[in-house]
């Protein structure tokens, strides 16, 4: 039985090829799952990042007392960034508002609406007194869009939309 072939070289050479493909289709498959896998982790690590710390920049950026203005404008200055940082600069250059001591956010609750490995969205609500020099202190709800890119490691604010 020496020299007897079990298969003929043709349907082996078929063989061999469909078994390459295979080997190629399941590679390609494995690669394209952990690139999956790990742009999916990268935007969690994004959602968890802009969850904890949303509300106490936002907060950071609105709030300001007229004894310390120049240095809370100044922090709230390097929080922002894009065309909000553009268009938001007078504001983060000057005193508070004749007669207003302190306007003081206070974050609540923070979800996340959209995340992307750098960028992101958040709905959010702040308690907001005002404390004028001539009248009681006045405290409101809000409800605000705040939008988010990563630079150099940490979230800026380049949008905010107050909603109610």
């Amino acid at each position: 039985m020496i020299g007897t072939r079990i298969i003929g070289t043709r349907r082996a050479v078929v063989l061999v090829l469909c078994a390459a493909l295979l080997l190629v289709a399941v590679a390609t498959g494995v690669v394209v799952a952990s690139r999956v896998v790990a742009h999916n982790g990268a935007v969690e690590q994004a959602r968890t990042e802009l969850r904890e710390q949303a509300g106490s920049t936002v907060a950071a950026v609105f709030t300001v007392h007229s004894a310390t203005w120049q240095t809370d404008r100044a922090r709230a200055r390097s929080l922002v960034a894009g065309d909000f940082a553009e268009g938001f600069a007078a504001q983060l250059g000057r005193a508070p508002d004749g007669g207003v001591t302190a306007v003081e956010w206070r974050p609540g609750d923070v979800a996340v609406s959209n995340a992307q490995t750098d960028s992101g969205t958040v709905l959010m609500t702040a308690t907001v007194t005002t404390t004028r020099t001539d009248a009681a202190p006045v405290t409101e709800k809000r409800t605000v869009s705040a939008s988010f890119a990563e630079i150099d490691g940490r979230w800026l604010v380049t949008g905010v939309e107050v909603l109610a």
